[in-house]
């Protein structure tokens, strides 16, 4: 059972079972990828049947499996979900997904505009928002708390599994929520707990220019332009927060992710993309818009990000892909393979690790489950450090590729400044070591 490795990350599989089939299990393949939710599936090709003699087969081109739809939300359930937000005086929205459509974002933009409503991006997975709307109320990540949510008197989560840790936030039992995705329920999930008053089982592309209509003439401008104003304000507060917060790692050693994240900035251009695998913070390096941002699977498993982002580079080879990731995640994301793919393939990378010399997320685990427990109480936290610590640098040099190693936070914009060059100019993969902590 060849495609028993891959079951659970795939929509659909299926083994060949002979070479007449071929059409048929290329067409199903599609038409199961394309169809919404859209995701990977698989064909496994065993060696005895594609060895038989191909016997005339007659493709039929274009071939008549059209998925080309839009699904709509319920009327009455839009209206409900309208007059929900139009009530609220503090409505929240939150997402992690929605960016993996364009017009999508914008269309969210347009919805929050027309309410003056927040917007949070749990863990994202893509660009869901511009990081410089006023209406933009930050990230979180993981188990962390942002405190809006528990503010909140009305929530719309939008292709968001996970919106809020039960365990760490509450949500006051008066707050409805509704949820908006092709399959707001997340059916595939064994278990899935969060409150759900209001179901939109629609495309979040089709459904928020209609919700946007119908919030316009529920709400009263003036609401609206003081909300505005109020959220413009706080979002100034936010950020002049967060600058100081960077800035004060500036001279800090190891260095702090927050300044290396605001050094890793100032890289940034609009044919830029970049694959997080956790350590970046968007706070200080904001996408750029959709299409610029991939963030780790809610599925987890390290180890995702280097060759994500040689997927992107060979789909956008004119594009400069810099991929950021923790120590953990480079070393299980098989370097050397992905070294050698960049270098083969003539796929040109920047590669930076924050290289805190520890699994981060086997102590917050701990922190979040047992916050009282020995481990935290006594600060020792068995089988999470990584040291000595590898000289990544080094790997990258074994394939011909740029390496260096930072360790003083004032020499840490001309080194990635150094490698960024080496990727543009030069064409060769980069890779440079921060040494750091949070």
């Amino acid at each position: 059972d060849q495609a028993g490795m891959i079951r659970e990350y795939v929509k659909w599989d299926y083994e060949l079972r002979q070479p007449a089939q071929l059409e048929s299990v290329i067409d199903r393949a599609l038409e199961m990828a394309m169809d919404h939710p859209r995701g990977p599936v698989y064909i496994s090709l065993p060696r005895d049947v594609i060895a038989e003699a191909l016997r005339e087969v007659t493709i039929e081109t274009p071939a008549r499996r059209e998925v080309a739809n839009q699904r709509y939300p319920d009327p009455a359930r839009l209206q409900q979900a309208a007059k929900i937000l139009a009530e609220a005086q503090r409505p929240l929205i939150i997402t992690s997904e929605l960016g993996r459509s364009k017009t999508a974002v914008a269309k969210l933009v347009e919805l929050a505009n027309a309410g003056a409503i927040e917007v949070i991006e749990a863990s994202p997975v893509y660009n869901n928002f511009p990081a410089d709307h006023p209406c933009h109320a930050g990230y979180v990540f993981g188990s962390a708390i942002h405190p809006s949510i528990a503010k909140a008197d009305a929530l719309l989560v939008i292709d968001c599994d996970v919106p809020w840790f039960p365990a760490r936030v509450k949500i006051r039992d008066k707050v409805q929520v509704i949820h908006l995705a092709v399959d707001p329920f997340f059916s595939h999930y064994p278990m899935h707990n969060f409150r759900c008053d209001v179901p939109l089982a629609a495309e979040p592309e089709a459904t928020l220019p209609l919700l946007t209509e119908a919030l316009r003439k529920r709400t009263k401008k003036s609401t609206v332009k003081m909300r505005h104003q109020a959220l413009a304000k706080r979002a100034l507060a936010d950020r002049k927060k967060w600058d100081k917060a960077a800035l004060t790692e500036a001279k800090r050693t190891p260095i702090g992710f927050q300044w290396a994240s605001r050094c890793i900035n100032e890289l940034f251009g609009p044919n830029t993309i970049v694959v997080n695998e956790y350590p970046l913070d968007p706070r200080h390096a904001p996408p750029t818009g959709p299409g610029t941002y991939f963030g780790a699977s809610h599925a987890g498993g390290l180890g995702w990000g280097f060759g994500a982002a040689l997927g992107a580079k060979l789909g956008a080879p004119g594009k400069t892909v810099i991929c950021t990731l923790g120590d953990g995640s480079y070393i299980f994301g098989v370097p050397t393979a992905c070294h050698q793919v960049s270098r083969a393939s003539n796929l040109p990378l920047l590669i930076i690790v924050f290289n805190n010399g520890a699994w981060d997320e086997v102590s917050n685990s701990t922190r979040n489950v047992h916050p009282d427990g020995w481990a935290v109480t006594t600060d020792n936290f068995p089988m999470v450090s990584m040291g000595p610590p590898p000289k990544f640098e080094e790997i990258v040099r074994a394939f011909d590729g740029h390496g260096e190693r930072v360790d003083d936070p004032a020499e840490l914009p001309a080194a990635l400044k150094r490698a960024l060059n080496v990727v543009r100019k030069e064409k060769r993969q980069a890779l440079v070591n921060i040494n750091c902590k949070r």
